[in-house]
């Protein structure tokens, strides 16, 4: 059988790989997606609704509000926080969706997760390493539905629209964005510029959003532009200095965040913090017992369920995996850099919402390390055989494309299978997919979202000045975040009562 038609059989098992694996995704998404459609404004909502929507119901321009919600932005960026770009976003798509299709939230969190994954295979696995398409892909997919199915808090992850913006799309942006760095950084001498082109506009648009969304991103993206300016003087890489340029521009865009007039605000809002030096320090230590506490038995199945497919994947190679060490200490000091903002802000880690950016990037950090490191230990071992393959000089018998696409397959599947029984039995219905599931089996998200009808209805009525309502009878994991309370002077009951135009909103007693 000719290299040729091998090569060809081999990607067909590799496509069935693929189809395998989306349909497991399919399957894993439908209850996510579908139980969406009973969620619905709450809580920052409608802080925010007040100040900044209705522009679009008034006017039906998509680019009034556009515009519209960039004067607010930058209102908000003078009186309580920098986010320049995410809070321009999040303005724009709550105004578009917030009322009748709040659930455009989880698609944009969920396949924003996928897409940007998707562009890291692509943009690392396939154009800097060299492996086929396919195969990088079929090697992001299993770490995908990790992502989507054991977030900290899958409620604020992929259903509570401020957070989702805010956030799980700021995280996806990310990824992208540090895949196209080191796309321009892996560059080939001998490569003509306008094969990164598309990489290069991509790092400068993404440093703009970047540096305006949260620090929690912000700082990481930071740290990485930091190693690659360094690593590209001292290995001399071909484009060292338009790293460095890129690294300049997105310093300049996180400045203007950060030293904002409304930042030091929420600072002093948020009360006492940490000193700079203290918090950087706990940074790896949190950092450390994060990597320590979350590399459980679900995601060593699945790296140990990659190695097999990057062996595969390191023997067509453009780089020569060199150091892996300091692709371990550098991807665990920017790992350890998410955590400075809120250790240096609040003393703690996070909510919940931060830290589904932290499990986020423990999956796709620890998947980089094992890839990388795979192939560095490859490479050594067939420098070590070589002489001993030259010597013996006799032709092997290969085995046949089609049984070894047959067993790569069906080890797919009982990976795949059992990797699945295990996260249930770690984590059981806070999984979010199976969590979906028995919400909408036990009607719960209906009844919920029910409830809310009728309380809507209410505040709707302008003959009901100081409503009052009993507590929700179902709160589904996914979906409750916050309700009302007793007290009407609360935060949120206020928020409610601002918007609805009512005197005060309550919560009856039990």
């Amino acid at each position: 059988m000719t290299e040729k038609k091998t090569k060809e059989i081999n990607r067909i098992w590799d496509l069935l790989i693929v189809v395998g694996l989306c349909i497991a995704l399919t399957v894993m998404l439908v209850p996510l997606l579908w139980i969406a459609r009973f969620s619905f404004m709450s809580a920052d909502d409608y802080s925010y609704m007040y100040q900044v929507g209705g522009v679009f119901k008034e006017t039906h321009s998509v680019l009034k509000t556009f515009i519209h919600q960039a004067g607010e932005s930058l209102e908000t960026w003078k009186t309580w926080q920098g986010l320049y770009f995410a809070d321009w976003l999040y303005f724009v798509i709550l105004d578009l969706f917030g009322h009748n299709l709040y659930f455009i939230g989880t698609y944009i969190g969920i396949f924003s997760l996928i897409a940007a994954n998707t562009a890291l295979a692509l943009i690392v696995f396939h154009k800097v390493q060299g492996a086929d398409e396919l195969k990088s892909v079929i090697a992001v997919l299993p770490v995908t539905m990790l992502q989507i199915l054991l977030p900290p808090s899958g409620m604020e992850a992929f259903y509570w629209l401020i957070s989702v913006i805010l956030y799980t799309f700021s995280f996806s942006m990310l990824v992208v964005f540090a895949s196209c760095m080191i796309c321009i950084f892996a560059s080939k001498k001998e490569e003509k510029n306008n094969k990164i082109l598309p990489a290069v506009i991509a790092a400068f648009i993404l440093a703009f959003a970047l540096g305006g969304s949260n620090y929690v991103t912000g700082l990481p993206a930071l740290s990485l532009l930091l190693v690659l300016c360094i690593a590209g003087f001292v290995f001399k890489k071909k484009n060292a200095v338009l790293i460095t340029i890129i690294t300049v521009w997105y310093a300049a865009c996180f400045a203007f965040n950060a030293l904002s007039p409304g930042a030091h605000i929420r600072q002093a809002a948020a009360g006492t913090g940490d000193n700079a030096i203290h918090a950087i320090l706990m940074s790896f230590v949190e950092a450390f017992k994060y990597i320590k506490t979350w590399t459980n038995l679900p995601v060593i199945l699945v790296l140990l369920a990659l190695i097999p497919l990057f062996i595969k994947m390191t023997q067509k190679r453009k780089i020569e995996f060199k150091f892996p060490w300091l692709l371990s200490i550098a991807s665990f000091c920017i790992f350890a850099s998410m955590f400075t903002p809120n250790l240096y802000a609040l003393k703690i880690i996070g909510m919940y919402r931060v830290q589904n950016m932290y499990r986020f990037a423990l999956y796709l950090i620890l998947m980089i390390n094992c890839w990388y490191w795979t192939g560095f230990i490859r490479i050594r071992v067939e420098n070590l055989l070589a002489k001993k393959k030259e010597e013996k000089n006799e032709n092997k018998k290969k085995i046949n494309p089609h049984i070894l696409g047959a067993t790569r397959l069906v080890f797919a599947g009982a990976a795949t299978i059992l990797i699945a029984l295990t996260i249930y039995k770690y984590y059981g219905r806070t999984s979010t997919s199976v969590s979906a599931y028995y919400s909408l089996r036990e009607n719960e998200a209906q009844i919920y979202y029910s409830e809310w009808q009728d309380r809507l209805k209410v505040y709707n009525d302008a003959s009901v000045t100081d409503p009052e309502f009993t507590t929700y009878s179902r709160k589904p994991y996914l979906l409750f975040f916050v309700d009302i309370s007793p007290d009407n002077t609360d935060w949120v009951n206020e928020a409610y009562a601002r918007y609805y135009g009512k005197n005060s909103v309550n919560l009856k007693q039990d």
